[in-house]
């Protein structure tokens, strides 16, 4: 596993995350992605547990297994803050926002932390 990866990852997340919040707040047009096709999740789901496994860290199995739930659920988020907003529900909306920045959050630690490794 290369340590720039990790980063590159970290990076389109982020962007991600501020393309579907500038939609939900009326700035883009993004309509965010499957979980599964996403730069990350394309690694994650093809090559990436072989290239865990061959760390020989189960610290580092763990981090990578802890991944999965938190990233779907960010893209979830995505989606349901975009559904809030094409039914006009702003409380619906600002829930998604809270819920992108608190998952962002968790998946930056994440990815730091495999960065070590």
């Amino acid at each position: 596993m290369s340590k720039g990866m990790l980063l590159i990852y970290m990076n389109d997340h982020i962007q991600y995350m501020m393309k579907i919040i500038a939609t939900l707040k009326n700035d883009g047009s993004f309509q965010g992605s499957d979980p599964h096709m996403c730069r990350f999740g394309i690694w994650y789901y093809g090559v990436a547990k072989d290239e865990i496994l061959s760390l020989n860290s189960s610290e580092a199995v763990e981090i990578f297994n802890s991944l999965e739930a938190i990233h779907t659920a960010f893209h979830l988020a995505g989606e349901q803050g975009l559904n809030s907003k094409n039914k006009g529900d702003q409380n619906g909306v600002e829930k998604a926002i809270s819920d992108l920045s608190t998952l962002s959050n968790q998946i930056v630690t994440k990815f730091l932390q495999l960065d070590k490794f």
